[in-house]
């Protein structure tokens, strides 16, 4: 009797086993679920079950259309040499004020203390600042903790092999704060460069790079004989850098209450402004979306979609479009085409909950973009970084009819949630068509309701659109949105 591979789950193992016992057994035929063989047959039954689930679990998470774990993404991150965007800190100001007739210097890396929804968190200052007398100056701040003083410490003895890499002790890390320093001889600190790939360094050039793990650990990696430099056997390296709450410090103002440690005399804080920009790890549905677009680049900027991958693989930058202007007229670039490239770092923690309509591109994203695409780029082709993004909010309003049965205000809940599916950061890109037709299957395939009237759909005005097509370097996001539910039961 052959086997059926087809046969996967435990009904039809079950079964298939119970015909082989027929044929080799045929005196046995007590099929009571209390024989002790129909015991052994169901335990063998549900092993296949379950080891079948394994095999498949495991196809799935080896091709990367399928994979769900966080491990099998970025293995397929490394393996292609795409770099996640990390954890990056909220930025706000505090305004300070000295009371006394000197100048008091706060020093660099002082500690604040936060306060949002019963939560504690820590802010410091990245730099230096002088509170004038009898005056207020404001000052920049961030959340997280610092560790510099002293620096971690990854090795008192390297192991001079290539490729060595360590591993910082708190998770949270924000790459780009990462400062490595590596005492060569034993005594004197070099320090190393960081950069997104080992691949893009030169033999011997000390630089280092950072690799992700599926437990929000990051990895310190240098180089080899070919690419980079290695540390010297024996030698101690030692860190320094930032961990942060990412999304969640996103405080609301005036949250900086107080000096972490002792507060400088005769100075107080007047006020603080909200914490934005901070962000999560880069999701699993984006990375999968950015990874394949990366490698069909082949490292050059010729076409659009060229300088929109590449783009896409910078750290920090989520999505990206581009605008081609030919010859530019007068200028020293005259004659030359212009290629100005839209990155849009992640805003997946609030861009449905923002009221801001566009965003404004950092300074450290700018050099990284014009650094990577314009050695790339055609001979004639300068790489201009837009330094803002402008959003299209798309105005909302529905009626919606709830069945008897459906408790209204659950509906509108639902249908809310819905709609803002449509806007989530993840699923909206440059030049995107939204219709009306969309919005309605969202709204109608909410449980509870039996029908709906939309009598506004609209970017720039109060009417209902058909279809909403936003500018090819802008995002849509979702704008005003009014739901109001009929009928339905009104009182939980």
């Amino acid at each position: 009797m052959a086997f059926d591979y087809s046969s996967r789950d435990y009904s039809t193992i079950r079964a298939d086993l119970l015909r082989r016992a027929t044929r080799i057994a045929p005196e046995w035929t007590d099929r009571d679920p209390a024989d002790f063989g129909m015991v052994l047959v169901d335990l063998w039954a549900q092993m296949g079950d379950v080891l079948h689930y394994y095999i498949d679990r495991a196809a799935g998470e080896s091709v990367l259309p399928t994979a769900t774990q966080r491990e099998s993404v970025l293995a397929f991150a490394n393996l292609l040499d795409y770099v996640p965007n990390g954890r990056t800190s909220s930025q706000a100001t505090v305004l300070l004020t000295n009371s006394t007739a000197a100048d008091i210097t706060i020093p660099q890396y002082t500690r604040f203390v936060a306060r949002s929804e019963g939560s504690t968190y820590q802010v410091y200052m990245p730099s230096s600042a002088v509170i004038p007398a009898n005056n207020s100056s404001s000052i920049t701040v961030l959340e997280g903790t610092i560790v510099s003083s002293p620096a971690e410490t990854l090795t008192n003895s390297a192991s001079g092999l290539a490729g060595q890499r360590y591993t910082l002790v708190n998770t949270g890390v924000v790459r780009r704060s990462v400062v490595v320093t590596v005492y060569e001889d034993g005594v004197t600190p070099t320090t190393y460069r960081q950069i997104d790939r080992l691949t893009n360094a030169v033999s011997g050039e000390r630089v280092f790079t950072l690799r992700s793990t599926a437990t929000d650990e990051i990895e310190v990696v240098f180089g080899t004989e070919f690419r980079g430099f290695i540390p010297p056997p024996g030698s101690v390296i030692t860190a320094t850098y930032a961990y942060s709450s990412g999304s969640n410090g996103n405080l609301p103002a005036n949250s900086v209450t107080a000096f972490r440690d002792v507060t400088p005399a005769g100075i107080t804080i007047t006020s603080s402004t909200a914490f934005t920009g901070g962000i999560n790890e880069e999701t699993i549905v984006s990375m999968k979306s950015s990874i394949p677009s990366l490698a069909t680049s082949q490292n050059r900027a010729v076409t659009a979609n060229d300088f929109i991958n590449l783009t896409r693989g910078i750290e920090g930058v989520s999505k990206a479009a581009v605008a081609f202007t030919p010859n530019p007229a007068g200028g020293a670039s005259a004659g030359n085409a212009s290629v100005t490239v839209y990155p849009q770092v992640s805003r997946a923690s609030d861009y449905l909950t923002t009221a801001d309509t566009s965003q404004t591109v950092s300074s450290t994203v700018i050099d990284a973009v014009t650094s990577t695409l314009q050695p790339r780029a055609l001979l004639g082709v300068d790489v201009v970084t837009a330094s803002t993004i402008d959003w299209t909010p798309i105005n909302i309003s529905v009626s919606v009819y709830v069945n008897g049965a459906a408790v209204a205000l659950f509906v509108k809940n639902d249908v809310e949630t819905a709609i803002n599916n449509i806007f989530d950061f993840d699923n909206v890109y440059f030049g995107q068509t939204i219709s009306l037709g969309q919005v309605y299957r969202a709204v109608l395939n909410v449980f509870g309701v039996d029908y709906a009237e939309i009598t506004l759909f609209d970017d720039d005005g109060s009417s209902v659109e058909t279809t909403i097509t936003v500018s090819s370097i802008k995002l849509p996001k979702k704008g005003t949105v009014v739901v109001t539910p009929i009928g339905g039961i009104t009182s939980t």
